[in-house]
């Protein structure tokens, strides 16, 4: 993908099934730059990303929204391990603490109507920063729901490595 000339030092880092992701300089910042995967059959991928982070923003979730076009998004860079490796590598009390905020905000989703989906396996969707902060992110999937399941999702992925965060 060839992106305007403010854009320096691209480079592809991640893709999934939905959208390819790009970090790059962008006002002097490290940025993350989201783009639709080619091979994807979905529709409008950078506009309902932009929708959501908009919407979730205001909630003090996920990265900061920068920039959104039709063709990608602009977000900040999250410098940080995906949950999965922080899992494995965390101790008992960290990934406690950790998973709480995760609750914590998937909690602020549910009430606010946004079923993120996918928590359910959130490998690819929760980045946890070196300052054990948990910042979710990928909400091109994410849709407005009267009864969203983030919560009921998360703690099923919880269970499954056997997490349990009630104490």
């Amino acid at each position: 993908m060839k992106f305007p000339e403010e854009f320096q030092n691209v480079q592809e880092i991640d893709s999934g099934k939905h959208g390819v992701v790009y970090k790059a300089i962008y006002q002097n910042k490290e940025v993350a730059i989201k783009v639709k995967n080619p091979k994807s059959h979905s529709q409008n991928t950078a506009i309902l990303e932009a929708h959501y982070l908009e919407k979730v923003n205001l909630l003090g979730i996920g990265p900061k929204l920068i920039l959104k076009t039709e063709d990608y998004v602009v977000m900040e860079f999250i410098d940080g391990e995906r949950i999965d490796r922080f899992i494995q590598n965390a101790s008992i009390t960290d990934k406690k603490m950790v998973m709480q905020k995760v609750l914590e905000q998937m909690e602020k989703l549910d009430k606010a109507g946004i079923n993120k989906m996918e928590m359910t396996n959130p490998y690819k969707h929760i980045i946890i920063k070196s300052n054990l902060e948990p910042v979710l992110i990928d909400f091109e999937r994410a849709r407005f729901n009267l009864k969203p399941q983030n919560i009921s999702q998360f703690k099923e992925y919880l269970k499954k490595h056997s997490l349990d965060i009630s104490e």
